[in-house]
């Protein structure tokens, strides 16, 4: 090698020894080559591991926050918390008050380290841990080796959510490890907070639908105590209402809303006169007229109620017909709420077997027929024929049983 190049050589070597702390001036030089091309490798390595690992721990923090259950959190954070820190075992604990007891746990550990007595040293750890504000890294020599426990307290804000525990057999976790796993449980603590927000607004919701339902079986029982000749009617035509339109098909969540619009179907009456509803002779036309305006009523009722718009369909069109010669707007076939067309056979039907002011209680055939003789006039007649069916099965299922 030329003397000048050989200078160059050594001084680019020495400048390199200097960035990477190596003190080896004395070795010959490929030697020291050598060494600094390893190092460099080590260096080259931590990097690409680091920027693997904060890659998992970017993917690991996207889905922790993306869920909205308490343990499904903890089971991701936990799966992840192992690509993080390979550990034997680890454990979440949410109520520090009593912290032997696990509620999530990961074991990957063989039956020969099972029995190897870490459970007792991580169970003393965790019930003598008295301080959780840090994270604490404990090691404890046994007979069969190392073990090391890493508590790492999770908190939100400065609320104390819990404790995670990871134990191994053999070297500490490292000082990166332990920062991305304080990354990745800092990060699940907002996810379990935001998933205990969201739970208790669906309870805060759920309580005050409860509270409108309630409400709305208030208005159905004042309705029948003001007409007392049709108690039990509202119930029972809800009951059969629900059972049909599952029969049909409708989805669950229109059924809610059936319900609601069957207790509520004949809520446009409060605007009718006693004289009128009560009266036990027929009405006259005049009479008559008023009466048929309690489904506009119950429009205007119910109208600017935002949560029980989708329910409007049974109180404003159960007196449509099929061929279009019913009220209020004279709808006709599949014009007509499906609803609506299952709400009034079942309204006519109990109407017809029960005793009221202006008839007698038919008997089970002669209601049937009669039913059955208004498909395709007054009543939908898929929707009859799915009706009749069920009142064959009912009938069938009542003698088996008798």
């Amino acid at each position: 090698m030329d003397g000048s190049i050989e200078k160059l050589f050594i001084q680019f070597i020495d400048s390199l020894s200097d960035i990477l702390g190596i003190q080896d001036t004395s070795k010959p030089l490929p030697e020291r080559f050598m060494h600094i091309t390893e190092k460099i490798q080590l260096i080259v390595n931590r990097e690409r591991n680091f920027c693997q690992t904060a890659e998992i721990l970017r993917i690991a923090s996207n889905e922790v926050t993306k869920k909205l259950e308490t343990a499904v959190i903890l089971e991701s954070m936990l799966d992840y918390l192992a690509w993080l820190i390979p550990y034997d075992c680890a454990h979440v604990i949410l109520d520090i008050s009593d912290r032997i007891h696990p509620v999530i746990s990961r074991d990957y550990r063989s039956d020969e380290q099972k029995n190897s007595c870490t459970d007792a040293i991580l169970y003393k750890d965790i019930s003598e841990s008295v301080d959780i504000s840090k994270t604490i890294q404990s090691i404890t020599n046994s007979p069969s080796g190392k073990y090391v426990t890493l508590t790492i307290p999770m908190r939100w804000e400065e609320e104390p959510l819990g404790v995670i525990v990871a134990e191994r057999q053999g070297e500490p976790f490292t000082e990166e490890q332990i920062h991305f796993s304080e990354a990745l449980v800092s990060q699940s603590a907002v996810a379990i907070h935001n998933a205990q927000i969201f739970f208790r607004l669906k309870e805060a919701d759920r309580e005050l639908l409860n509270s409108y339902d309630a409400t709305i079986e208030g208005w159905s029982k004042a309705l029948e105590m003001r007409d007392h000749e049709t108690e039990g009617h509202t119930l029972r035509v809800t009951d059969m209402t629900i059972t049909l339109a599952r029969r049909v098909g409708l989805p669950e969540e229109d059924i809610v809303h059936i319900r609601r619009g069957a207790l509520l179907h004949d809520i446009g009456k409060v605007a009718i006169p006693d004289s009128i509803l009560l009266k036990p002779e027929p009405l006259t036309p005049e009479e008559r007229i008023i009466m048929n305006k309690h489904p506009e009523y119950a429009k205007r009722m119910l109208s600017d109620i935002t949560f029980l718009l989708p329910a409007l369909d049974i109180p404003y069109c159960h007196h449509e017909k099929w061929d279009g010669t019913g009220y209020p707007r004279g709808l006709k076939e599949d014009k007509i709420p499906i609803a609506a067309r299952i709400f009034s056979i079942i309204d006519v039907w109990d109407a017809l077997i029960h005793n009221r002011p202006y008839h007698r209680a038919w008997n089970y055939k002669e209601a049937y027929e009669y039913i059955k003789s208004l498909s395709g006039s007054h009543f939908d007649p898929e929707i009859v024929q799915e009706f009749l069916a069920m009142l064959n099965e009912e009938a069938i299922t009542k003698q088996s049983s008798a």
